[in-house]
């Protein structure tokens, strides 16, 4: 892959149209953050087949870069940065200035659109030059990257210490929006669209935010152990790896949730959420070739906003997200009730969330996680959610045709976003495997669906689920 950068800017905001100098301290929900891998997304947007180089550059880059510095009037804390402070315990906040910026990338690259937008295998290492690196301390940095008469990708490096993917996808899509209608459209004019800035809504009488400091530091080497157990590698593609797509439609989720229903041996909700993520967890578990590998986990992330009392604001700016992890024995997994297994587990973690206070347990909350981690297990977790809605991401031509969380190499994570093509409630989940396990699990997540579409679940079980796939 040939990728030429045309230029390189800096976009900031407007002059005028942010604080001349402000400090937004960190709170414990974003202190968890601090060593994890920054979160890259690229955005796929097919492109008309005549329109040329210079038509790119000269129109829809300009027009692109001019929105991006009005969105930031409003998400002026992208472009500042993390600062270092002075004392070993003291916590570090985001710091912005008047005439801060972020790097906006220009490229293009004579690489196959098609090839690269589409769902099957494709080697990760083909999609690291469409996102930009993260400079030290740098929060965010955009690549718009030209495929000359086929489309243009737009790739978001961001730090996941200034916000959750709630809200960077929300700014994403915001930007999107003033590329497309302009900036002032009403809608994006009105309060609720509006980050909320106040720290002070988070309540932490307990002094997390120093605890998790702390611990984070301690909890840094065995984030590095982990990852060089599963293969993982920040910012280094692996050479045998292969990222690929898998959509779950409507009706063989509903399908799921009737067989999964009639097995499970007490009563919980069991949502879209929990139905494929367990579906997804149990097809990897059997394609695991670790023997030696007794328990395995599954890990996703909780948006608190609306769990916290008080409740935060819809679009409250920062981190407010709890992480949840659930183990069971890989023999349960990929026995005959590995699906009722998973989403037993899964769904109950859920409902315990929804019944109890999100802060129950906060204070050995990253001690529980080192347990996990500590313990050899191996696993998966979620990037990205589905009321992400990133498929609704328009700069003014049209949806995208698809989207990619890049990162999920980095961190052994599933992604996790609505389907584009199955607007009534399908999901798609984007995952990387070495090439030998991405075929075992493509053959056993096919082989399991055209069984629902093709069997009575009520009345009968396909092989897949019964453990003899």
């Amino acid at each position: 892959m040939a990728v030429k950068v045309i230029e390189e800017s800096q976009i900031g905001a407007q002059a005028d149209s942010t604080p001349p100098k402000t400090c937004i301290p960190l709170t414990f929900f974003d202190v968890f953050w601090i060593i994890m891998p920054p979160v890259k997304r690229l955005f796929f947007y097919e492109f008309d087949q005549h329109s040329s180089s210079q038509h790119f550059i000269e129109t829809v880059l300009p027009n692109i870069k001019h929105s991006l510095s009005l969105a930031l009037q409003h998400f002026y804390p992208f472009a500042g940065h993390l600062t270092t402070p002075d004392h070993h315990d003291s916590v570090p906040e985001i710091a912005y200035s008047e005439g801060d910026s972020i790097t906006l990338i220009a490229a293009e690259t004579d690489s196959d659109f098609q090839h690269l937008s589409g769902h099957h295998a494709r080697d990760v290492s083909e999609f690291f030059p469409l996102v930009p690196k993260l400079e030290y301390s740098q929060l965010i940095a955009v690549q718009v990257t030209l495929f000359p008469n086929s489309g243009f990708t737009v790739g978001i490096t961001n730090s996941h210490v200034i916000a959750d993917g709630k809200i960077t996808t929300h700014f994403v899509k915001y930007w999107a929006s003033i590329c497309k209608l302009g900036a002032q459209n009403p809608v994006l004019l009105s309060e609720s669209s509006l980050p909320f800035f106040d720290r002070s809504v988070v309540n932490d009488p307990k002094g997390l935010d120093k605890l998790y400091l702390k611990q984070m530091r301690e909890f840094e080497e065995m984030v590095k152990s982990f990852q060089v157990a599963n293969a993982l590698t920040p910012g280094h593609p692996i050479i045998d790896k292969v990222r690929a797509t898998f959509v779950l439609g409507r009706v063989e989720i509903e399908k799921l949730k009737q067989w999964v229903t009639s097995k499970m041996s007490s009563t919980f909700h069991v949502s879209t959420f929990v139905i494929a993520c367990a579906y997804v967890w149990v097809c990897w578990a059997k394609c695991k070739r670790d023997e030696d590998v007794e328990r395995l986990f599954f890990g996703f992330s909780a948006d608190c906003r609306g769990r916290l009392d008080p409740p935060l604001p819809k679009f409250y700016f920062g981190n407010c997200v709890r992480g949840c992890a659930v183990q069971a024995n890989k023999r349960d997994l990929i026995g005959e009730d590995g699906m009722v297994v998973a989403a037993e587990m899964i769904g109950r973690e859920v409902e315990r969330l929804n019944k109890h206070s999100v802060m129950e347990g906060a204070e050995t909350y990253i001690s529980d996680i080192s347990s996990v981690m500590g313990s050899g297990a191996k696993g998966l977790s979620v990037a990205g959610s589905p009321t992400f809605k990133v498929y609704e991401t328009d700069f003014g031509w049209g949806r995208p045709k698809k989207v990619e969380v890049v990162s999920i190499e980095d961190s052994g994570a599933i992604s996790l976003s609505e389907s584009r093509d199955d607007e009534s409630g399908g999901v798609e989940v984007g995952l990387v495997l070495n090439k030998i396990e991405m075929d075992c699990f493509a053959s056993l997540f096919e082989e399991a669906l055209k069984s629902v579409t093709e069997t009575d679940w009520i009345h009968g079980c396909p092989n897949f689920i019964s453990g003899t796939a």
